[in-house]
């Protein structure tokens, strides 16, 4: 190869940084990577959010999964328990650069007792009367449990009367912000993947869980029969939840997730979720909310847990670079001078990506040096430190690096080549250079990650 000269910052500073044939032929020799560089798992970044209301997440370049792990909220307690937040786990499709929305939603609070004494002995009950509040759904969904009334049977029965606890709120990603829409409970195609709310308790019924992916039903767990306590019903896939015996009036098979005010004890309010689950209702004691339910793509895990409401996003940050000349083929920097080669597990094979203003480095695992050119046309790609950011490893990528169906260019603007396979080799061991482009396979690249 004739000696070329590498100017620091290219043609934009013009300053001489010597003979850099010379230079990188020493170089190469000294830090080239073994081409049996050791497997490495890939690296992950992981972003949690655990307060409550709303995260904006703009997607990384390149990236088009996102790994997820999302815990909806536990309804509120009362005489009984609420019900337990779902925790849902899956790989979620998304576009790179743009911005997702994780929602965490909020715990179901807890049943408001109407008065302070109980009269021993079976006698009449302390009533408070300005405490007949309902108790709030958690944030994003739950639905508020029934206030109580008058406290007639409470008075009779020597218990003080409660109100349903609030059902607790969903957890979960999406397209949208809450701003401009609204997805939580209806179903929307604007979620990419759920974690049901617990059900809100009723004073002798608890909540059901959050959906595993369907809601659970409240359970009576006091000593009224059934028939005394209309009991929320959890929510399915495609339908929020109701309650057994409608005895509200709403009508056969009606969804219904707020809880249902009662004389003396009102029901659970219904978790959130890709549809809330169903309000309790009384004719003697309150019955407990059913949970909401939960979605995800094929594949997700689902479980009922006790942790705290959150949304976790992990994505993978190193890739592999396939032309699209031969797709079975992947960039490999073993040795310090670029090839195409099988794909192997080597961290020779993986690369990352380092913003520099509106361009990016493209930084080999093995080594930790940048994917970098000549500048001459036909000159083989090779591996050079990152530390001072040189025009000949800046790189300018498309919006929707790693998504295009047909391959992305990966073009290099001080010097006016994308990246290429040498005479279109389709063979593994041929060299990866630089070229103006010409509209061929050779010139465009998918992005691709190991398992």
């Amino acid at each position: 190869m004739a000696e070329q000269r590498w100017w620091h910052g290219g043609m934009r500073t013009g300053r001489a940084w010597g003979s850099l044939a010379a230079v990188v032929a020493g170089a190469l020799a000294a830090v080239a990577v073994p081409a049996s560089a050791a497997t490495a798992s890939v690296p992950t970044q992981a972003v949690s959010f655990t307060t409550t209301g709303e995260h904006a997440f703009t997607v990384p370049l390149g990236i088009t999964s996102v790994h997820v792990v999302a815990i909806g909220g536990r309804g509120g307690e009362g005489y009984q328990g609420g019900g337990l937040g779902a925790r849902v786990e899956a790989d979620a499709r998304v576009s790179p650069g743009t911005t997702i929305y994780a929602e965490v939603g909020g715990n179901g609070a807890q049943a408001q007792v109407g008065g302070s004494t109980v009269a021993q002995g079976g006698g009449t009950a302390q009533v408070d009367p300005t405490r007949n509040q309902p108790a709030a759904g958690g944030a994003n969904g739950g639905k508020p449990g029934g206030a109580w009334q008058y406290g007639t049977l409470a008075r009779q029965l020597g218990v003080l009367p409660d109100s349903g606890a609030g059902g607790g709120g969903a957890s979960d990603l999406q397209t949208c912000p809450v701003v401009t829409c609204q997805p939580i409970d209806v179903g929307s195609g604007a979620l990419l993947l759920v974690a049901g709310g617990g059900g809100g308790a009723g004073a002798e019924s608890a909540g059901g869980n959050g959906g595993t992916p369907a809601g659970g039903n409240a359970g009576p767990d006091g000593n009224f029969a059934d028939a005394n306590i209309d009991l929320g019903t959890g929510a399915t896939d495609s339908a929020a939840g109701s309650n057994y015996h409608n005895i509200a009036n709403y009508g056969p098979g009606v969804p219904h997730c707020t809880g249902d005010a009662g004389d003396s004890f009102g029901g659970g309010g219904g978790g959130g979720g890709y549809y809330c689950g169903g309000g309790g209702a009384s004719t003697v004691e309150g019955g407990g909310g059913g949970g909401g339910s939960s979605y995800a793509p094929a594949g997700a895990s689902y479980a009922a847990v006790t942790q705290d409401p959150s949304v976790t996003i992990t994505y993978k940050t190193a890739f592999r670079l396939a032309p699209a000349s031969r797709s079975s083929l992947t960039l490999d920097g073993a040795g310090g001078s670029v090839t195409q080669q099988a794909p192997s597990g080597a961290t020779s094979q993986l690369w990352q990506l380092v913003p520099q203003g509106s361009l990016y480095q493209i930084v080999n695992l093995a080594t930790s040096q940048c994917l970098t050119t000549w500048g001459t046309a036909g000159a083989q790609l090779f591996l050079w430190p990152c530390t001072i950011p040189q025009a000949a490893n800046e790189w300018q990528l498309p919006a929707n690096f790693g998504a295009s169906a047909s391959g992305s260019l990966i073009y290099n603007p001080a010097y006016n080549l994308v990246i290429d396979v040498y005479g279109g080799s389709i063979t593994a061991g041929g060299a990866i250079d630089a070229w103006p482009y010409n509209g061929g396979y050779a010139n465009q690249y998918f992005l691709t990650f190991p398992a």
